[in-house]
């Protein structure tokens, strides 16, 4: 696997760097180099059982002879792990943070870019919004060959950009002629051999930023996330780059894996690989690492058809996301679903992001009133909410969900407040999240409740 992880890195990295000719001789490479992991895959997805016991005989190490029985019933499940790196703050997203090849003088290379690679959907919308406010200074520092001061950057990483730069001024007037034009279809207009845009993720929370790029700045090209992580481990791979949607074959031998059914009682039984059921959902737990023994991720995945014994799933949710204050539970992927059929109600907007908060976490802010929901959102082309406009999401939760309108109506939750934040706070709220991790849609961390709130315009 880590061959073919370094294949597409080279293989991207010679595409900003190398002329055309070496660059199809990659490709070319990368392509016998995926046939021959294809086939690997294809010959341990014939006994699915097998490889899964033999990766636990791998992580358990020598003198384990009993099965995966004797080992849950040594290692009982564990508590939820944390998908994420401890939290370093960002500095301020300024134009260092732009792609890198836009800061590539040659001729060549700019046309000979044919794969855009971004961690997260985020990070490529963020930085392709800050394109939109600030490439006039990018173009003159193009122009001039000179990289004006920039706060926060780390002075080893100011030099390297800096060695990269030379005065370029037709590559500086074709950034302003392009960006003059607007910003639908930018990013393919400014390097017009692109043919895919590739991202570590592309479902759930991540969903909305990639809806958002197809639609304005990547408009014409199209996305592919090529793996499936959880837990800090790579679990599966994306076999079809042509369906919009992301799904994945489990692989068996690059971790063991157990399936809590989502339907079944307090405590259920786990199940293995080959015992899952196509249509239905299941909890995540992992042992990818030595000593790190069935980890639950709280991720949700639904089984939606099967690759020889391997089944093909899609991540549907996540657990910790889901809205609660009175046992209601709205998962995630749902309150999006309320929330853009209420869009649609509003002529005229567009909605650029948003986060839910309990009023738990609000504390006496809250008022008297019932537990209930806050609601933080960012538009486009509204300014202001009338109070009739502001219901109609409360109104289209309780269409949705029964239980939330029970409650509603015995007044045992209060009514859901909205508020408006103004543009770009969903970019500051990213980079005091740090390291680049998906999108919370339920803040639980008062210090991000305080950043959102203080970015509240109506």
């Amino acid at each position: 696997m880590l061959v073919a992880v370094v294949a597409v890195a080279v293989a991207v990295a010679v595409a900003m760097a190398v002329p055309a000719l070496r660059h199809r001789l990659v490709r070319s490479a990368l392509r016998r180099a995926g046939g021959r992991y294809r086939r690997r895959l294809e010959a341990l997805d014939s006994d699915v059982r097998l490889s899964q016991e033999r990766r636990l005989r791998r992580l358990l190490g020598t003198g384990t002879a009993g099965g995966w029985e004797e080992f849950q019933e040594r290692h009982p499940l564990g508590q939820p792990c944390l998908d994420e790196a401890p939290r370093i703050p960002l500095p301020p997203l300024r134009l260092w943070a732009l792609l890198p090849g836009c800061w590539d003088t040659d001729p060549r290379l700019q046309r000979a870019l044919h794969v855009l690679e971004a961690g997260l959907a985020a990070e490529l919308h963020d930085a392709l919004v800050t394109l939109r406010t600030e490439w006039p200074r990018l173009a003159q520092e193009l122009e001039l060959g000179r990289l004006s001061p920039q706060p926060g950057l780390p002075e080893e990483l100011r030099e390297q950009l800096q060695a990269l730069l030379s005065p370029a001024a037709a590559r500086a007037a074709e950034l302003r002629a392009e960006c003059a034009r607007g910003f639908e279809g930018i990013v393919l207009r400014l390097w017009p051999q692109l043919e895919v845009v590739v991202v570590r993720m592309m479902y759930g929370t991540e969903r909305l930023y990639c809806d958002s790029l197809r639609q304005a700045d990547c408009q014409g090209l199209p996305f592919y996330c090529p793996f499936y992580q959880a837990a800090g481990a790579l679990l599966g791979v994306n076999l079809w780059p042509a369906e919009p949607a992301p799904r994945f074959v489990l692989c068996p031998d690059w971790a063991f894996c157990e399936f809590l059914p989502c339907l079944a009682s307090k405590e259920p039984r786990t199940v293995l690989l080959d015992e899952l059921w196509e249509g239905r959902e299941y909890g995540l737990v992992v042992t990818a690492q030595p000593g790190e023994y069935r980890c639950r991720t709280g991720e949700v995945l639904k089984v939606i058809g099967f690759h020889k014994q391997c089944p093909v799933v899609e991540p549907v949710r996540r657990e910790s996301q889901t809205l609660s204050v009175r046992g209601e539970s709205i998962p995630e992927e749902q309150f999006c679903q309320s929330l853009c059929r209420t869009l649609s109600l509003w002529p005229g907007a567009h909605l650029i992001d948003y986060v839910c908060v309990e009023s738990s976490l609000l504390g006496d802010s809250s008022g008297p009133c019932a537990p209930h929901y806050e609601v933080f959102m960012e538009l486009q082309g509204l300014r202001d909410l009338s109070e009739v406009q502001r219901y109609k999401l409360d109104q289209c939760l309780q269409e949705d969900f029964p239980i939330y309108k029970s409650f509603r109506f015995k007044g045992s939750i209060g009514p859901l407040r909205l508020h408006l934040v103004r543009p770009r706070s969903f970019t500051q709220l990213r980079e005091a999240l740090g390291s680049p991790v998906p999108m919370p849609r339920v803040l639980h961390e008062e210090q991000l409740l305080q950043l959102i709130q203080g970015a509240v315009i109506s």
